[in-house]
């Protein structure tokens, strides 16, 4: 065998591991970059709860308990 055809064997070899690598990171990342996507989902759904709940206790909850006396008051601290 010739010397360059044993070095276009030896960098065909290389480029087939190089893709094979960069595969396997790209596989990587398609994990990581769709766990990032259910996280954001998730944390989504977490912030329109919260942002309801607060709703109900200003609008709702606060108008209630301006009808009972504070806390202090009912354990006779005040």
């Amino acid at each position: 065998m010739n010397f360059k055809y044993c070095s276009l064997v030896d960098e065909v070899k290389s480029i087939s591991e190089q893709c094979s690598a960069l595969l396997g990171q790209l596989k990587q990342a398609e994990n990581t970059l769709q766990s990032l996507v259910d996280t954001r989902g998730h944390l989504e759904k977490d912030i329109v709860s919260k942002r309801k709940n607060l709703h109900l206790d200003r609008d709702r909850i606060q108008v209630i308990r301006q009808h009972y006396p504070p806390a202090a008051a009912l354990t006779g601290l005040h």
